[in-house]
């Protein structure tokens, strides 16, 4: 990612700070203990301009994206990296302010249009359907952390055989090649299986991407329904896959850097729509997969993300839920593997005693409250972890942007 030089491989953020902002960037520190600093176009790609930045004030934490202001600035004559005696600006910072990314962009288009990215998702396939266009593309956004919990998608990818796997991974090398490592802050990856024990909570990257051919054991957030779709030859897509690759991720290194916020009237749909789907789901019995019930959370700021909307709207809450159900009622073409959902959704006696407590305690809770209420009735904090996470993934409770937990309400 640092030997990008052309404009079509840059994030329209990258773009802005590197040619239209002045003392603005993500914080590098150079030298902590002595306040000096870069501010980088982005966290992948380091400043090629000749400036250090000396903070007299407090300083900003590493990869925070600041606005500074300068007192004064002083030029000297020092050796670069390659050892070339370079004339640098040495800049003195009294004072910062912290910036939001879509400060930056809010008056820019996408680097590519909702229907371009789709075009070049599905250009392998021979039928062309946005609901896997999309399934794919929402993998890409991946999503922020929200509470205490890890961001990203968990992804199934539905197949009846492994030649439309092997084209899969072809779209899927769109992906930043760092960004397939474990030590990367945002991390992808993609295989045929899955693992026998999972739990992204304990990994290190703040988002967690995974795509498993067919997942039978783990719960997945968005289902991709490649089962009834077939693969042009290689050499009929391959070409113009390569050609939009620096497009793409370099769309992909913008949306990693976005946030967007879920407000009181995004809770509140969210809270209805994802009753709708739990229902849905009841009513129809089946599902050739696990579903895990938080991923609308998540869908909805991965949609968010491909549009560069920073605030989440009842609309866009809609919008995910109504993406997810058509990818759930395409999967529903595959009948090697049924889940009886009915069975699946019914509770334990530990999860239906602290979905009671819950109930009891009020209509947004936080987690102390729910572990010293569950404490006092017996149970004990593993069994609490435990029947959180199972009402969370079944959609019986929702945790809110704040950390509080709060009551799908039933009927």
């Amino acid at each position: 990612m640092e030997q990008r030089i052309w404009g079509y491989e840059l994030a329209e953020i990258e773009k802005e700070l590197i040619f239209e902002k002045e003392n603005t960037g993500y914080v590098r520190w150079e030298d902590r203990k002595h306040g000096i600093a870069c501010l980088d176009p982005s966290p992948f790609l380091k400043t090629t301009k000749f400036e250090y930045y000396v903070f007299q004030c407090e300083y900003p934490k590493e990869g925070m994206l600041i606005e500074a202001e300068i007192d004064q600035v002083r030029e000297i004559l020092d050796k670069d990296k390659e050892g070339v005696m370079r004339r640098f600006q040495v800049k003195f910072v009294t004072g910062w302010r912290e910036l939001n990314p879509f400060e930056i962009i809010r008056h820019k288009k996408p680097l590519i249009s909702r229907d371009e990215l789709r075009y070049a998702l599905l250009s392998p396939f021979t039928r062309k359907d946005n609901a896997i266009a999309d399934s794919i593309a929402v993998y890409l956004a991946s999503s922020p952390p929200f509470a205490n919990r890890k961001g990203g998608i968990i992804a199934g990818c539905l197949i009846r055989n492994k030649r439309i796997w092997r084209t899969f991974t072809k779209i899927l090398s769109v992906i930043p090649p760092q960004f397939r490592s474990i030590r990367s802050r945002y991390y992808y990856d993609f295989k045929y299986g899955e693992p026998t024990n999972l739990n992204v909570e304990k990994m290190a990257p703040a988002e967690i991407n995974l795509d498993y051919v067919n997942p039978e054991n783990i719960h997945i957030h968005v289902p991709q329904p490649l089962v009834d779709v077939d693969v042009k030859p290689v050499r009929e897509f391959e070409p113009w896959l390569k050609e939009v690759r620096p497009l793409v991720r370099a769309l992909i290194l913008q949306m990693v850097l976005l946030n967007p916020k879920i407000d009181k009237m995004a809770e509140r749909a969210l809270l209805d729509e994802i009753y709708e789907i739990h229902d849905n789901l009841l009513a129809n019995g089946t599902a050739p997969f696990k579903p895990d019930l938080t991923s609308i959370q998540r869908i909805v700021t991965s949609l968010s993300r491909l549009e560069m909307c920073q605030e989440v709207t009842p609309r866009k809450v809609t919008e995910a839920a109504e993406f997810w159900l058509k990818a759930y009622e395409e999967s529903l073409k595959i009948t090697s593997r049924i889940i009886d959902l009915r069975g699946f959704f019914k509770l334990d006696e530990k999860s239906r005693k602290l979905y009671m407590i819950i109930r009891d305690i009020g209509s947004e809770v936080s987690e102390a409250e729910i572990y010293r209420e569950a404490t006092k009735r017996k149970m004990n904090e593993f069994d609490v972890e435990l029947a959180l996470e199972e009402l969370r993934i079944k959609g019986f409770i929702i945790q809110l942007p704040s950390g509080k937990y709060a009551i799908v309400e039933r009927g």
